[in-house]
């Protein structure tokens, strides 16, 4: 990750625009829902989710796809 002078973040935007809002344009969707551990899994990250969900929330990410934040959700997980 962070090949050259691209950072981890523009990896995963970079993926995000290709991976999630090129098919949803393509289909005419109107929303697209991207989970932060379908990113990290399918981008083959390993310990980097803190970043993925960065990525997810930053204005600069929504503002790069031509998104608007509309719905955030967090998992709470606790141990049993």
């Amino acid at each position: 990750m962070g090949t050259g002078s691209q950072t981890t973040a523009d990896e995963i935007r970079a993926f995000i625009r290709l991976q999630y809002f090129g098919p949803t344009r393509a289909r005419r969707d109107l929303t697209v829902k991207i989970r932060s551990g379908d990113v990290h899994r399918d981008m083959g990250l390993v310990s980097w989710m803190p970043s993925v969900c960065s990525v997810l929330d930053s204005k600069k990410s929504h503002e790069s796809c031509g998104a608007k934040l509309v719905n955030r959700q967090t998992a709470l997980l606790t141990q049993c």
